[in-house]
């Protein structure tokens, strides 16, 4: 089975279905923006960069983000596929990203799921996840759904201002790799609305698993 960059807006539901999947088909996560909050709370030169860049909702430099790619490839086996999300988001980091699969023999297939700006910027707004259980919801209300725990964490960085501006970057940066992978017929795109289940038999049917 093939590896699976799985792109979209903030808020597209890529991490629920990246679980979803992994569950189904075996698949190993790497989840970029999760690795990167893990650096940016180190007390540390490259911690303090990148909680930096997350606040201003930045890019993190190619080079931090290639070594958080050499390093998952090293632990993972080569008949394990792996979901990326989150990576690449420019076109300097598609070349670079591109290369190390290609180096360690591991082929690609690219699935956006798509959503409009305004859901994005709803949907992240109310976006949490369950300290205690780890569960992923959509709430105003500081309370998990699964185990009714109140210990919640919330991303300091998202804010209307903040997911604007990823937003923009996505549209600038990341959005164009779309060219390149439907040139190489490695990429696909799905819709992203309505109920998560119908995300996920849509993801199914057009990935052929």
């Amino acid at each position: 089975m093939k590896d699976l960059i799985l792109m979209g807006k903030q808020g597209s539901g890529k991490g629920t279905q990246a679980e979803i999947l992994a569950k189904r088909y075996g698949f190993e996560i790497l989840e970029t923006g999760e690795a990167l909050r893990t650096l940016a709370e180190e007390k540390s030169p490259l911690g303090r960069e990148i909680s930096e860049a997350q606040e201003r909702g930045d890019l993190v430099s190619t080079e931090v983000v290639m070594k958080i790619v050499l390093d998952t490839l090293s632990k993972v086996e080569e008949n394990v596929p792996v979901i990326f999300d989150g990576i690449p988001r420019s076109e300097g980091q598609r070349i670079e990203f591109e290369k190390l699969l290609a180096e360690n023999k591991r082929e690609f297939h690219a699935l956006e799921i798509w959503i409009s700006d305004e859901e994005a910027i709803d949907r992240v707004l109310i976006r949490a996840k369950c300290n205690d259980c780890q569960k992923n919801f959509g709430s105003r209300e500081d309370l998990c759904p699964d185990c009714g725990s109140r210990d919640i964490f919330r991303r300091t960085d998202d804010t209307p201002t903040s997911i604007r501006h990823r937003l923009d970057i996505f549209q600038k940066k990341t959005a164009p790799l779309v060219a390149a992978w439907k040139k190489q017929g490695k990429f696909d795109t799905v819709d992203g609305g309505g109920d998560p289940r119908d995300v996920t038999e849509r993801m199914i049917e057009t990935l052929e698993l």
